[in-house]
């Protein structure tokens, strides 16, 4: 895992990440600080990138494809950062003999293994959970265990979205061609458990689907965010365009543009803070409280209220009487209100006493304090790992850059991996 943050306004635009990356084992995890996610994308320009989620695509580390784009596009330039992503995706699609068709096979047979392998320990989850209570369990109740996912995925998979970048034609040839690895992996991961033939049928229909949709409620392990940020040869305030790529299908790119991370200055906005990956400190420090802990006081104030007429009931035995169903339902109808009003009034007080000022100080901030800032919000998860008791994956040196019109894309803070002093050449290509 990893905490990114890009801070901007009108005169400049800063981009902080942390270093760590996570590699998983089979005995378990191991956390790296050394990564680099920060990059300088085009030669002299004021753009950047940085990259969060999995430190590899389809097999190559990030830090690999985006040098041999940015020596391939020496001299380029692009009117709008829009334009210049464009051109970057479109470079992972064309160049010839980076991702063959043994890589996309190998990105199908990942992603589908993966949805499988979590599929069964599932199973085994509910199977263990049915042995508490019941001295042995029936091939039919594991069938039934089963059914009821497949239910579940058909229902949620059919809803999920298609992916633009891969056109729903394409699902009959992704079917003839990989429908016969997805049988094997299925009888592979689940040809253990008793499984009827219809809903054998229905849950490889889902798995059919996986590489053609987007699934906000699936997380797939190979994903990987880029963000593309600065400024196009035409744009005189400072751009984010934030992207998720997944691999390949049958030579078409997974991916999709991530509105709610794309954002840019304009005359009517001054300023943006903009959180990517573990972002909860960011959200603190924005709206006074961390998302989780106001997600959990709103979920038992709404408990509460729908508690609150069986609790008079107990006390007042008329109260009891008085609750017919449709006064229930008057009730219900009057606590949704309540609700509502609440949350309002919290989220105006949220907005006029912690995001707005902090927004609007950020709008007139300077370079340096551009870069302060984003360093710190990185920092502040960063601590929190180390006094906590949760796994250190945000951890390591801060590498922050901050991007301008007039001065490009200039390193505040720089990690090596080697002695600069040693290496006096390498250290002056970097500033030509």
């Amino acid at each position: 895992m990893t905490a990114e943050i890009a801070i901007f306004n009108k005169e400049a635009l800063a981009l902080a990440a942390d270093s760590a990356v996570t590699v998983g084992f089979a005995t378990g995890e191991k956390v790296f600080p050394s990564a680099n996610k920060i990059f300088a994308l085009l030669e002299g320009k004021p753009v950047g990138m940085m990259v969060y989620g999995n430190a590899t695509f389809m097999g190559y580390p990030w830090e690999t494809l985006i040098k041999v784009y940015r020596a391939k596009r020496a001299e380029a330039g692009f009117p709008t950062i829009k334009e210049c992503a464009a051109d970057f995706l479109n470079f992972l699609r064309t160049e010839p003999g980076i991702f063959p068709k043994a890589a996309q096979d190998q990105y199908i047979t990942g992603l589908v293994a993966g949805y499988l392998d979590a599929t069964r320990a599932e199973i085994d989850t509910a199977i263990r959970k049915y042995l508490k209570t019941h001295t042995k369990i029936s091939t039919k109740e594991i069938a039934k265990i089963f059914a009821s996912i497949v239910q579940r995925d058909t229902t949620r998979w059919s809803s999920c979205p298609e992916i633009p970048a891969v056109p729903p034609e394409l699902a009959p040839e992704f079917d003839a061609t990989y429908r016969q690895l997805i049988e094997k992996l299925f009888d592979q991961y689940l040809g253990k458990f008793p499984i009827s033939p219809s809903d054998r049928e229905r849950f490889l229909k889902v798995l059919g689907s996986i590489p053609l949709r987007y699934c906000p409620g699936f997380g797939s392990t190979v994903t990987s965010g880029v963000v593309f940020a600065g400024f196009g040869e035409t744009e005189l305030f400072p751009v984010v365009a934030a992207y998720e790529l997944d691999g390949f299908v049958l030579g078409h790119l997974k991916f999709r543009e991530d509105p709610g991370r794309s954002a840019e200055i304009a005359h009517d906005n001054d300023s943006a803070i903009i959180p990517f990956a573990q972002s909860e400190m960011v959200h603190a420090f924005m709206a006074g409280i961390e998302p989780s802990f106001n997600d959990f006081i709103f979920k038992e104030f709404r408990k509460l209220l729908a508690k609150l007429p069986d609790v008079y009931a107990k006390e007042d035995s008329a109260v009891a009487a008085a609750l017919t169903q449709p006064a229930r339902e008057a009730i219900a109808k009057a606590s949704q209100a309540i609700f509502n009003d609440f949350s309002q009034r919290v989220s105006q007080v949220r907005g006029q006493h912690f995001t707005k000022p902090i927004v609007q100080v950020v709008s007139y901030l300077p370079k340096s304090d551009l870069a302060s800032l984003a360093e710190s919000l990185v920092s502040l998860t960063s601590l929190k790992r180390r006094v906590t008791l949760e796994v250190e994956s945000v951890s390591g040196p801060i590498d922050v850059a901050v991007i301008s019109k007039g001065d490009g894309f200039v390193w505040i803070k720089r990690k090596h991996y080697f002695d600069p002093s040693l290496n006096p050449r390498f250290i002056a290509s970097l500033y030509r």
